[in-house]
């Protein structure tokens, strides 16, 4: 069904309930319903199919008795007012009986997980209790060009601060319920410094940026203890045995590791087009849009040259294969994989990363 069809489904669904809140929960329940059937049209679902899906919804044990009601009335205005479908009219459909632990009374919604913390993953809830509002944040980060393990992160963390304060709207709190969060991150899940910045970086970022109600001074508020740690560090001997120990592409990655002082995927997105031999540098494309020059020893002069002749081969056969949809020049091909086909592109590239994560944890061990 096309934004049309779910804009005349709204206006339906406005004549018959008076919560603006309520007609997010409405269309969050068909729109659910039309994703559990990917390859059948709505208007061609049938009763069964209906009732089994709300079946279903009943049987996650995740939902309370007005949910599901809310969801079976949601179906009705879906089905029998918009469709206008022969068999739901009169409605036939009523919710299944509940397990008993739906409805059984419920642990308060501020009552602490199995895990034994307040701040779970229930991206669900979120949807739920918060219709849009994901969507709405990865929206935002992508239109500013953040990098995809930042989206992944801060995501995660603003779901967990949404969890934490029981799944209330965001812009009815504010800077009082984010420093309990902070203080409850640093004495009751005892995380390091860093994590506790990077939680509270991702709920700035959810005020000032995407409900645009930036919170303001929030006072001073508990912080772990940094420990004081005597950082571990190769000797120079040490670093040629690792690196004369690794061959072929995952050795060449290691090298410019360390000889470039590279990101893991700044070495992985490197491109062709960023290695310059007559100045001895790299163009580095850096987090944040923030490009570098650094340094490209001599050493790895001719394996790169090497490596360089087998992406031209991979580059040529992927187009002699038919992947030359939309495909750049061979400087913009990756360095370390292919951009020709989309799907190689990204195998090859985790594969990558793969080999590069690998060498670090051995450094670390």
């Amino acid at each position: 069904m096309d934004a049309n069809f779910w804009n005349d489904y709204q206006a339906t669904v406005e004549q018959h309930v008076k919560s603006q809140k309520a007609v997010d929960y409405y269309l969050y329940w068909s729109k659910n319903l039309s994703k559990s059937f990917p390859q059948t049209p709505l208007n061609t679902l049938t009763e069964k199919e209906v009732e089994s899906h709300l079946d279903i919804l009943t049987k996650k044990n995740r939902y309370q008795e007005w949910q599901l009601q809310q969801a079976n009335d949601s179906f009705k205005l879906l089905f029998a007012v918009c469709l206008s479908l022969p068999w739901a009219k009169p409605w036939p459909l009523r919710i299944p009986d509940l397990p008993e632990s739906n409805t059984t009374e419920k642990s308060p919604p501020n009552s602490a997980s199995s895990s034994g913390f307040k701040d779970t993953m229930n991206s669900n809830g979120v949807e739920l209790h918060c219709p849009g509002l994901l969507d709405k944040i990865r929206t935002v980060i992508r239109t500013m060009h953040y990098a995809y393990a930042t989206e992944k992160t801060y995501l995660e963390w603003i779901s967990r601060y949404l969890n934490f304060i029981d799944l209330k709207e965001p812009d009815t709190v504010g800077a009082k319920e984010v420093k309990e969060y902070l203080e409850y991150l640093a004495t009751r899940r005892e995380v390091a410094g860093n994590t506790q910045r990077q939680a509270l970086n991702a709920i700035v970022f959810l005020y000032a940026k995407v409900l645009e109600k930036p919170l303001g001074d929030i006072g001073a508020y508990a912080k772990p203890k940094k420990p004081q740690r005597l950082p571990v560090v190769f000797t120079h001997d040490e670093v040629d045995l690792v690196l004369e120990s690794l061959e072929g592409t995952m050795g060449l990655m290691a090298g410019l590791l360390y000889g470039s002082g590279l990101r893991h995927m700044e070495c992985v997105r490197l491109r062709v087009k960023d290695i310059d031999f007559a100045r001895q540098q790299l163009l580095v494309r850096g987090k944040g849009g923030k490009d570098r020059l650094t340094v490209l020893s001599e050493r790895f002069n001719e394996p790169l040259q090497e490596h360089l002749l087998r992406v031209k081969e991979l580059h040529n056969a992927d187009l002699k294969n038919g992947y030359g949809k939309g495909v750049r020049s061979l400087l913009d091909s990756c360095l370390f994989t292919t951009f020709c086909a989309a799907v190689l592109f990204a195998i090859r590239r985790h594969l990558a990363q793969f080999a590069v994560n690998i060498f670090s944890k051995s450094v670390a061990a």
